[in-house]
């Protein structure tokens, strides 16, 4: 079992070293161990999964990622190919978590991965692991699925996956995204049924504007293979109530204001009939007005 350890002010500045233990004081304790690890060799075009279990020791529920940078190893240097990023797992204290992050090797040859979590928003460094990968002579089948729909608001893609038969899983993995972004790579098991399944995963982007995202879809450990191109766009999806809010404010004023006319006038229709014609006032006015009038009428002729 590995354990890590830093103070707070060194957290960024420390290389990882073994036995330390991880521990930041807020209030409590922030502190894990990484009781299991899966980080083996892997194929070309197969998917590669970087598994971490977390052991949450500290007095602190902590959201954990886990970020893992890939580097081509060539010689003496290395050179940057890919970073995985996990989804945001929630761990209680005193709880343990699997962390899972996945990525597609494309060419054969080796590599260095060096894992690291997001703690509490405490950047931890915490294994590093040479990998082989083997090029492969498999070829991929016609997939049994199909994405019918995907769209996004300003946290998740969200895709909507029918499958014609059982997928065990089914592994979404963004191959290329934008540059400081953060695309969550995710296994979603038990896939099938009659009817249509909705798939998320989030991200964080960077600046607004339209970017394009690959996504493969990998079914059944890469027996099935989908490539999905997608453009993200960060505007706001507006829902029907936040589009409609205001005309019908606006149409709820006009009618309550039409029917407070209404009523005003009615009140002074029923109090000019309380005050003249139940008094018999206006009675007499109009037939003095119409004696007149005719009088009026007979000098004329």
């Amino acid at each position: 079992m590995k354990r890590y350890a830093l103070p707070i002010l060194l957290i960024l500045a420390l290389p990882l070293v073994s036995g330390l233990m991880v521990r930041v004081e807020v209030r409590g304790t922030i502190e894990g161990n990484i009781p299991y690890q899966e980080i083996t060799d892997g194929l070309q075009d197969r998917p590669f999964r970087f598994l971490i279990t977390w052991e949450n020791t500290g007095s602190v529920g902590c959201d954990v990622v886990l970020r893992t940078d890939v580097y081509a190893k060539e010689a003496e240097k290395k050179s940057h190919v890919y970073t995985a990023w996990s989804e945001s797992t929630p761990i209680e204290s005193g709880a343990t978590g699997n962390i899972e992050a996945y990525w597609l090797p494309g060419e054969p040859g080796e590599y260095e991965a060096n894992l690291s979590i997001i703690l509490c928003n405490n950047f931890l460094q915490v294994l590093q692991a040479n990998i082989s990968i083997n090029e492969s002579q498999g070829t991929f089948e016609k997939a049994p699925f199909e994405v019918l729909r995907v769209e996004n608001d300003e946290k998740q893609v969200e895709f909507e996956v029918k499958s014609e038969e059982d997928l065990e899983e089914l592994i979404i993995i963004p191959t290329k995204y934008p540059l400081g972004w953060r695309v969550d790579s995710k296994a979603f098991r038990n896939i099938g049924g009659d009817e249509p399944k909705i798939l998320s995963l989030d991200y964080e982007p960077g600046i607004k504007g339209e970017k394009e995202i690959t996504f493969e879809l990998l079914a059944n450990g890469g027996k099935y293979k989908k490539l999905l191109f997608y453009t993200i766009s960060l505007e706001k999806k507006r829902d029907f109530w936040s589009i409609w809010t205001i005309p019908l404010l606006i149409f709820l004023v006009v009618i309550l204001t039409a029917s407070n006319l209404c009523l005003l006038q009615r009140e002074r229709l029923s109090r000019f009939k309380r005050k003249y014609l139940t008094k018999g006032y206006l009675g007499p006015k109009l037939d003095k007005f119409r004696k007149e009038r005719a009088r009026k009428k007979e000098k004329k002729d």
